[in-house]
């Protein structure tokens, strides 16, 4: 239940690099109010929301992530977020 990975509450300066998010009933990977993050070489697959959601969060740096078969968002094989 839930997404995989989140971020939230003014979560900064973090960083998620080869992580896999794979059938969550959320989103694979969530940011919620935080700020410069990186995320870099993350899958999200098959999740019930979004690969990665970004809500009312700035100043984060996405590279090679992947998304694939989440029900929202589409697919982005090596772009940023989904």
């Amino acid at each position: 239940a839930g997404d995989g990975f989140t971020l939230a509450g003014n979560s900064t300066d973090n960083t998620l690099s080869g992580n896999v998010a794979d059938g969550n009933d959320g989103s694979g990977f969530m940011l919620l109010y935080s700020g410069n993050n990186t995320l870099t070489g993350n899958t999200a697959t098959k999740n019930g929301r979004y690969g990665f959601e970004v809500v009312e969060s700035y100043g984060n740096t996405y590279t090679n992530n992947d998304c694939k078969k989440n029900v929202l968002g589409g697919d982005n094989q090596g772009g940023s977020i989904c």
